[in-house]
């Protein structure tokens, strides 16, 4: 018996209204065991095929969904031996914003002199007319890095508009750690009195911040091996600060421990002596 709506349709051949299903989201597993039936099987003569595929396709992803998403949320970690750790309160620095002392005056030139504890020129900057508010240095001293944990001084002389000589003092400047590359190499060196208790082993505070910091650093430069030096005076405390830079390195670093070297070095003839650790990576 013809339901009475189709027999119109059938009677001046126009083909029945088709009913379409719009797929907003694409399914997260694909179904290879189930073959899509004919016309003739179909349980209602105007129900699309898709929706019987989507219904078998649902039911199986629910089954392997809640078989699998507790393995893989087991599995997969993220650790920070492999990434690196956010760090707030970084001392490693490859340069540094120095401001120049403000003058409320004309001048006709300037120069702008770092100078180390010993009382040494290390760099300067010079110009004419006036100065500007800051310079970039990258803490370096001629070829080599200056020391971190020391104080240096700055000094701006200028030549007034009336050609008189006039000298301001500028701000100390002390760079915690810094870092850089020398050659094939790159290098960080940090005061280690950022990181343990002053004449002591044991680590400061907010030494895990700092150890973070060092482990990026590696982490970033990494390629064949690590030499790390920890500079100071020649006592008991340097290997214990050894065995504890070891420990928490290790933690730190998906590195073969075989390709990391940590021992003590000693302050040179023009060293500052600011026990410091020296990484050298690359």
């Amino acid at each position: 018996m013809f339901i009475p709506f189709l027999l119109p349709m059938l009677l001046f051949g126009q083909t029945p209204i088709q009913q379409k299903e719009v797929v907003k989201q694409k399914a997260r597993f694909s179904i290879t065991d189930y073959k899509k039936p004919q016309t003739v099987l179909l349980p209602f003569a105007l129900q699309p095929v898709e929706s019987i595929m989507a219904k078998r396709e649902k039911e199986l992803s629910l089954k392997i969904s809640g078989l699998s998403e507790s393995y893989f949320y087991s599995s997969i970690k993220f650790h920070s031996q492999y990434i690196n750790v956010p760090v707030e309160n970084s001392i490693i620095k490859e340069k540094v914003s120095l401001e120049i002392p403000h003058l409320s005056q004309k001048s006709r030139k300037w120069k702008f002199t770092i100078i180390d504890p010993f009382g040494r020129v290390v760099r300067e900057y010079d110009g004419k007319g006036k100065p500007p508010k800051e310079v970039i240095w990258n803490g370096k001293n001629g070829d080599n890095f200056i020391f971190p944990g020391a104080t240096y001084s700055a000094i701006l002389t200028y030549l007034d508009e009336y050609g008189r000589k006039r000298e301001i003092i500028g701000n100390d400047i002390v760079f915690p750690g810094i870092c850089g590359k020398s050659k094939d190499k790159y290098f960080a060196s940090v005061a280690a009195d950022y990181i343990f208790q002053k004449g002591s082993y044991k680590l400061k505070p907010d030494a895990e911040e700092h150890l973070d910091e060092i482990a990026n650093f590696i982490k970033i430069h990494y390629a064949n091996g690590v030499i790390i030096k920890l500079i100071s005076d020649v006592s008991y405390i340097t290997e214990k600060r050894i065995a504890v830079l070891k420990k928490e390195l290790k933690k730190r670093l998906p590195i073969d421990p075989s390709n990391i070297q940590i021992k003590s070095g000693y302050f040179g003839n023009d060293d500052i002596k600011i026990t410091r650790i020296d990484i050298i990576t690359g």
